[in-house]
């Protein structure tokens, strides 16, 4: 989804008014049918309303302009609902790592803050994310799906230890997937070695080469 438009779920921002969708089976009332959820599940025990709300958070973020009034109440909603998705990721990584990165792509079009309290929270973001990243054996999860999540934080590094923390990580994908894995490999190389200034600027400046195509 953030390399390619043409994969997005859905068909154009306006049509995300009606998100009550992503939580229609969330959060179950019983621990039985938490298992009952949780055994339908595709990926890192999350469920397909997850992943639309990754699918849309990316098509916000792509919109290189001011949000509209309609794209506001939008931006609102999601990063309200996305704090409940955190509450629930019941301490999987993978699913706190899209979280995190979810969060990151919202602040790039979240123009109610100050450019400087963007860089600030992308920067914690960043460290949280780094944290899971560390000890993750980004091999025990199905067909590259952490590239996502890795790609986002990857991009806001601008130290080469951060840096390197996610090059490894995506390199071990690159080694025994290729395909997607090269891509973003390939993505971010070129991102990085886009001319730097200070943190405030490299940091936004290469979220939006990421989601914007520049």
């Amino acid at each position: 989804m953030l390399f390619d438009p043409s994969l997005d779920v859905l068909s154009g921002v306006n049509d995300l008014a009606n998100l009550t969708r992503y939580f229609s089976d969330f959060p179950p009332e019983s621990t039985e049918q938490k298992w009952l959820s949780m055994s339908t599940q595709p990926v890192l025990e999350a469920s397909y309303q997850f992943f639309l709300v990754v699918a849309d958070v990316t098509k916000l973020a792509r919109i290189a302009r001011p949000l509209n009034e309609s794209e506001t109440r939008t931006l609102i909603y999601l990063q309200k609902n996305i704090l409940r998705w955190e509450e629930d990721t019941c301490g999987d990584p993978g699913k706190m790592l899209y979280v995190l990165a979810m969060r990151i792509l919202l602040l790039k079009v979240d123009l109610a803050l100050p450019n400087v309290n963007v860089t600030e929270e992308m920067q914690r973001l960043l460290q949280q994310g780094l944290d899971i990243i560390r000890s993750l054996d980004v091999r025990k999860f199905l067909l590259g799906y952490l590239l996502w999540p890795l790609a986002v934080l990857g991009t806001i590094t601008v130290d080469d230890n951060d840096r390197n923390i996610v090059e490894n990580k995506i390199s071990l994908l690159a080694q025994t997937r290729h395909g997607q894995a090269v891509r973003a490999q390939r993505r971010l190389e070129a991102i990085w070695a886009s001319r730097d200034g200070d943190k405030e600027t490299t940091m936004l400046g290469r979220l939006r080469m990421l989601v914007e195509g520049i």
